[in-house]
């Protein structure tokens, strides 16, 4: 199973498609600093170092990548690959979880939707609260 954040595989996911791409763009396509775009690709190479393939390297302004990384982006089964959402996310989809339902819903259900446990979507949950206390 893979398991990267959504942030980290889209950006895998474009220096694949795109070898050449330029930093400013994925700053800007993704709405991100420097410093968050260096630190998704550290951790991208991390999680390839621990399955035993090369890092992404940069160099002249071009990525390099072994082959064996096509291979992690051919993977299409979402049981095979797992994406996170971010905090902001996860909120936003409890919030239209909890005000679309018609029906009761459980803690459990939601957290096994989102990878997550018991305990963060109960604080999730309470993020959410303020947020729409602040609304008023």
């Amino acid at each position: 199973m893979i398991i990267v954040n959504r942030r980290d595989y889209i950006i895998l996911n474009e220096i694949v498609k795109n070898p050449t791409i330029k930093d400013k763009y994925l700053i800007e396509k993704l709405n991100l600093t420097k410093r968050k775009l260096d630190y998704s690709i550290e951790k991208i190479n991390d999680w390839l170092e621990l399955n035993n393939i090369q890092p992404i390297a940069k160099k002249n302004g071009k990525y390099y990548f072994e082959k064996e990384v096509l291979k992690i982006l051919q993977v299409t089964d979402e049981e095979n690959i797992m994406l996170f959402h971010t905090s902001r996310e996860r909120i936003e989809l409890v919030l239209l979880v909890l005000l679309t339902s018609k029906e009761k819903i459980l803690l459990s259900k939601i957290a096994e939707e989102l990878n997550v446990t018991k305990n963060t979507v109960l604080n999730d949950i309470k993020i959410a609260r303020e947020d729409l206390k602040s609304l008023k």
